[in-house]
């Protein structure tokens, strides 16, 4: 048996790929994506050496397409819950060896991962990962996108699978570059370090997706035996593992001339799409009316003790907003301060249209304003910051505990804790939920009451049931002391496409059981993406899909289309299918569930391994 030949003495497109994977190991990358394909298997060939070495785990996808959810899905789960436990080690480990003063790296905690990466062919593979990268822009999720190519010379020649891929995503990258055939492998690794700290967000403050365009000449196959992948040393990029100290004790100074008015009573807080806790702690400070969207990650925090109450969090606010047109509440409302990105309500999008002020808390360089109304922006560490300086004062706190004393002592009451307490009380009565008779609402309230108990992470299709969800969600009692469930939804672009690839992806990263709850349409346009294959396999996670199905887009229902003539509306809104759900999940290896009405016991076993498809059925909203 001949020797393996050493990385060095490998053809050129070996020895990049080579640079390529132990660049992105060394700036924490830690998952691969990969679509099989000819021009990108230098990466596919070096990928799997670093797998079989135990540093890098490659998730094999057949589909482009799914692949990018897929992707996206692994990248959001670490967004939200950090580094995978199993290399938190290997993070901490590397974290202690930079040159810094003990006591600098014991305020150390686990950095920042690097971006999700995902390696396609040329051609139409690349196009495909479109949808994704799109959705990755508008989320400010961290994605790293590798495309291979044909050398620059063979570009409009007509040559088999290549066109024009650079500038391919347009204006959505923060960052790309087109790699020659020719290029130096020593020269990679400041390229992908580049490109992980772009996507990462950690230099422009806006994370997304980065490109990195490969041309690869022939030979794409490495001299065999291939060599052992050796260990790559964690690097840290710009900012990535700067020094995290935890928040001072101190109390910062306010600031009286900051925008928001934090003595204005008649004041809403909205948490968008990735608001996070921080928003409910901000209401709850304030004692201000929280109006938080499903996947904001803020709504139905219980925050007992903080300064001795629960979170005033009106459940139906659109209901109280005013469905149509502004209701009276509506109407007193004198500034909205607003914290992630909310567009999911018609009622929502007319308040930030119409108040007085709108402060918004901007978490990126770029910030959510679609009405142009947004008086003043923010970061939100110093809207937090000054909201902590503000109670410090004296005025904040001790109208904060009058407030919260006022039910069992109402005769010790300031007139403005007064007030305010009666501001919130008119949105809880205003909000308070109904479940009227459409199935979808004791579903969707069931479902998030069932998610609280059992720590499933949803997963919400972005059309009409995460809108259900925002009118119901915590409509029935929950156990105290249960925190909200995590949900993630599409809504960058609130597309439908890849949800079912996106919840595979945020399954394989956390371990945990994840629900998703979608409608036909949606479950059809993303169908394929329940191959059993799919990242490498699906009978270790555990995915549960509640499939709604109305035969048709229930979403235009709730427009000014459902105006329609019938004949119009059915054939270019509703678009009804009749689709065998049983036979599909049979092929696809699932378990099939299709319960009958008011039987909910398959919420409660959420924790299965492999995939379970719960068809249910419910009326079209028209009919």
């Amino acid at each position: 048996m001949s020797e393996a030949q050493p990385w060095s003495q490998q053809p050129p497109s070996i020895q990049v790929a080579h640079a390529l994977i132990t660049s992105l190991l060394s700036s924490g990358v830690r998952d691969l994506v990969l679509a099989p394909g000819s021009r990108n298997a230098p990466i596919s060939y070096v990928a799997a050496a670093a797998e079989a070495a135990g540093f890098l785990r490659v998730h094999p996808c057949a589909d482009e397409r799914s692949a990018g959810f897929y992707a996206l899905g692994l990248a959001r789960a670490s967004q939200a819950f950090g580094v995978r436990e199993e290399d938190q080690e290997d993070f901490l480990a590397s974290s202690a060896t930079l040159d810094a003063p003990p006591s600098s790296r014991a305020a150390q905690e686990v950095p920042t991962a690097g971006p999700v990466a995902i390696a396609v062919t040329s051609g139409t593979a690349v196009a495909n990962l479109h949808p994704a990268v799109l959705e990755a822009a508008e989320s400010a999720t961290p994605l790293l996108v590798l495309s291979a190519d044909r050398p620059h010379h063979l570009r409009g020649t007509g040559a088999n699978q290549t066109t024009q891929q650079v500038g391919i995503f347009g204006a959505a990258p923060v960052w790309d570059f087109d790699v020659p055939a020719s290029y130096p492998p020593a020269q990679v690794p400041s390229l992908v370090r580049r490109a992980c700290s772009a996507a990462l967000g950690l230099l422009s403050n806006q994370p997304g997706p980065a490109h990195l365009n490969l041309c690869f000449d022939v030979p794409l196959t490495p001299q065999f035996p291939m060599p052992v992948f050796e260990a790559a040393p964690l690097r840290p990029l710009p900012g990535q593992w700067a020094e995290r100290r935890p928040h001072s004790l101190s109390t910062p100074t306010f600031d009286p001339g900051f925008p928001v008015d934090f003595k204005q009573v008649q004041t809403l807080v909205v948490a968008g799409d990735s608001a996070g806790p921080e928003a409910a702690h901000f209401a709850a400070q304030n004692h201000w009316p929280l109006l938080a969207e499903p996947s904001s990650r803020a709504r139905n925090w219980n925050l007992e003790g903080a300064f001795g109450n629960t979170l005033c969090a009106p459940v139906d606010y659109q209901r109280a907003l005013g469905l149509r047109e502004a209701s009276e509440l509506a109407k007193q409302v004198k500034q909205v301060v607003v914290f992630g990105h909310p567009t999911l309500s018609r009622p929502v999008t007319r308040l930030l249209s119409s108040a007085a002020k709108v402060v918004v808390a901007a978490d990126y360089a770029t910030w959510p304003d679609a009405a142009a109304a947004g008086s003043e922006v923010v970061t939100a560490t110093d809207l937090l910051d000054q909201s902590r300086a503000f109670q410090a004062e004296g005025a904040g706190l001790k109208a904060a505990e009058a407030l919260f004393n006022e039910a069992s002592n109402p005769g010790d009451a300031s007139a403005s804790s007064a007030e305010a307490g009666e501001w919130c009380q008119a949105w809880l009565t205003a909000a308070t939920p109904e479940l009227g008779e459409d199935p979808r609402e004791e579903l969707c309230a069931r479902i998030w009451q069932q998610a609280a108990k059992d720590g499933s992470i949803l997963v919400v299709g972005a059309s009409t049931l995460i809108r259900v969800f925002d009118r119901v969600a915590g409509a029935l009692p929950e156990t105290e002391g249960e925190l909200p469930p995590v949900v993630f939804a599409n809504r960058g672009l609130a597309g439908i496409d890849g949800t079912i690839a996106t919840a595979k992806g945020i399954a394989a990263h956390t371990g945990q059981p994840v629900r998703v709850i979608l409608g036909d349409l949606t479950f059809l346009h993303d169908a394929m993406s329940l191959i059993p294959t799919l990242g490498g396999g699906q009978g270790e996670s555990s995915l549960q899909l509640v499939l709604v199905d109305d035969e048709g887009g229930a979403i235009f229902a709730g427009l000014e289309h459902a105006q329609a003539p019938k004949e119009l509306f059915e054939r270019c809104f509703r678009v009804g299918q009749k689709f065998d759900y049983q036979s599909f999940a049979k092929a696809v290896g699932a378990r099939y569930l299709a319960p009958e009405k008011d039987d909910y016991g398959w919420l409660k076993e959420a924790n299965k391994s492999g995939v379970e498809i719960v068809h249910i059925r419910v009326p079209f909203p028209c009919d």
